[in-house]
């Protein structure tokens, strides 16, 4: 799946184990999120801090839906109007 620049990489668990500071570090840093896969279907979703923080705050704030359509037009390049 593709946000804007951002690709979502599907990593199976085992793999993302033995490979969790490449993980780790692709996300961080690349800002690639990555879904890691167990027995083949979606079990976690690792993202940047950032979003999550921005996605929490915007669940429990009644009027944060302003601030997340700003950060998914300027941050993922998606188009926000509802």
């Amino acid at each position: 799946m593709s946000y804007g620049t951002y690709m979502t990489r599907r990593v199976p668990l085992g793999e993302a184990r033995q490979n969790w500071a490449d993980v780790i570090g692709t996300v961080r840093y690349a800002r690639q999120p990555a879904i890691l896969t167990d027995r083949g279907r979606d079990a976690v979703a690792v993202v940047p801090v950032e979003w999550y923080e921005r996605l929490v705050d915007w669940l429990t704030d009644p009027g944060g839906g302003d601030e997340l359509r700003a950060f998914l037009a300027k941050d993922l390049g998606l188009d926000p109007t509802p």
